[in-house]
């Protein structure tokens, strides 16, 4: 699906999960608390004008979505209103009947989180069992006729070298859809991969490799969920695409569990609370989220003078602010200008340099 052109909005229906991913990049209270998905369509009329955008996709995650009881309700809610939707999942629940009533629910597609191609990856990352649960999920969804996007989070050293692999198990699943982000450190990956994060060269060579790599699967879309992408100065096959435009403040909103209203979530930065503003008045009234609509203003470093920052503007956000306590410092996987050393941006962490 074509991202770009709607407007996202990332709603966590619930703070419990099944799993305990050693990369996650949330710190769970484990919570009983639901959103209450009336109240963020009852404020969702008004954003529209707005923003502007014609077409509108909930992504509906958690927690684990398909832990909230009322899952299937909650779609059909939406889908009245006339909006796309997408389930985020780590897809162990997908048994046939639950995929059926998902079907039956209306759900436009479902998003499969895998970090691996094999068992012994992910459940490396997600525990035994969950790779062959996964699986079986996956075939259930296609069986069923609902269109699959799995997720790949890249983690240094763990994952990094079975994109190969990752791309012909989609062809084997008769999967049609995969993106790929970088792990961010943040949450159980700071304790968990501290290592893990791609850095300069790094960054670029696996932009490199995916494109190679990607030609030798035409049939498969593979999309670069990265900024830094729009930069890769090599020929890019029709099926891979590394144009993700600049979105915080501009397409994107992600609403938690207690209404907590973030440009990204995993940009750990409230910009509200829909249980006290509504979200127009947080899209118009967040210095915060204004700020970061108008970054290349306050981009910091090397990306100030930099010829091409009109591009990218500075990369990344999430991963700069995870590793260097503000969004506006440069990028660390940016691979222009000079290299970047890892040891001393998480030496130097300090989340206060954007309050």
């Amino acid at each position: 699906m074509e991202y770009n052109s709607f407007f996202n909005l990332q709603v966590e229906l619930n703070d419990i999960c099944n799993l305990t991913c050693k990369h996650c990049y949330q710190i769970r209270a484990k919570a009983k608390e639901e959103l209450d998905i009336d109240l963020v369509l009852s404020q969702l009329e008004n954003l529209k004008k707005i923003t502007g955008y014609q077409k509108h996709i909930f992504r509906l995650s958690g927690g684990e979505a398909t832990l909230r009881k009322d899952l299937f309700k909650v779609i059909r809610n939406i889908k009245s209103h006339g909006y796309y939707v997408e389930v985020m999942t780590n897809g162990m629940f997908l048994d046939l009947p639950y995929v059926y009533a998902l079907k039956s629910s209306g759900i436009d597609i479902c998003q499969v989180s895998m970090d691996g191609s094999s068992a012994e990856i992910h459940n490396y990352v997600r525990g035994q069992g969950a790779y062959e649960k996964s699986i079986k999920g996956i075939k259930n969804l296609v069986k069923v006729g609902i269109p699959v996007e799995i997720k790949l989070t890249l983690i240094k050293g763990i994952n990094t070298d079975d994109i190969r692999n990752m791309f012909s198990l989609c062809t084997e699943l008769d999967v049609k859809y995969i993106s790929l982000a970088r792990f961010i450190f943040a949450g159980n990956g700071i304790q968990n991969f501290g290592r893990g994060n791609l850095i300069g060269n790094e960054v670029r060579d696996i932009f490199y490799k995916i494109a190679e790599t990607g030609r030798e699967f035409p049939q498969l879309n593979i999309n670069v969920r990265d900024q830094l992408g729009r930069i890769v100065d090599i020929d890019i096959p029709k099926n891979v695409d590394m144009t993700k435009e600049p979105y915080m403040g501009v397409s994107y909103l992600a609403i938690d569990t207690y209404g907590n209203v973030y440009a990204d979530r995993q940009l750990d930065i409230i910009i509200g609370n829909i249980h006290q503003q509504t979200l127009s008045e947080i899209w118009t009234g967040s210095s915060k989220l204004q700020d970061l609509r108008e970054s290349k203003k306050y981009l910091r470093g090397k990306c100030i003078d930099c010829k091409i920052n009109d591009i990218c503007l500075g990369g990344n956000k999430t991963a700069a602010y995870a590793l260097t306590g503000s969004p506006f410092e440069p990028d660390p996987g940016c691979w222009i200008n000079e290299p970047i050393n890892k040891i001393q941006l998480v030496d130097n962490f300090d989340k206060n340099m954007f309050q």
